[in-house]
């Protein structure tokens, strides 16, 4: 239903909001206390430590793992709108890259097994078949 309607999953959307909530953060345009944030290179921010598992996915640690991910580029989006175009752009390609990867792992897989069929002796029109 999610493909034919063309939406995100819901747990993609929440990534989303807290990147762009944390965007905002960051370019002070949400009134936040910012004083436990620690900047370093390329606008990546320290992951706060955590004394407990259930601080750990709380919104700053969760968000700020995503937001270290990102290319700069989207990072030092000027406005929130170029911020979520690049944000959907960069996960658009995310997602081909692991549908890519994935499909290249199957055929890599298939040869596998169709090699293992014939050293134990199957033949390999039936191999084939998987």
């Amino acid at each position: 239903m999610l493909k034919g309607l063309k939406w995100s999953t819901l747990e993609q959307r929440r990534n989303q909001a807290s990147l762009t909530m944390l965007h905002k953060i960051h370019n002070k345009q949400v009134n936040v206390d910012q004083s436990h944030l620690t900047t370093t290179q390329n606008n990546t921010f320290l992951i706060p430590h955590s004394k407990t598992k259930h601080s750990i996915n709380s919104f700053f640690p969760r968000a700020i793992r995503f937001w270290n991910e990102l290319p700069t580029e989207i990072k030092d989006a000027p406005t929130v709108p170029a911020f979520a175009s690049g944000l959907n752009k960069f996960y658009a390609f995310k997602l081909i890259f692991l549908l890519s990867y994935f499909m290249f792992s199957l055929k890599k897989l298939s040869k596998v097994l169709v090699l293992n069929c014939q050293c134990l002796g199957f033949a390999p029109t039936l191999c084939s078949q998987y």
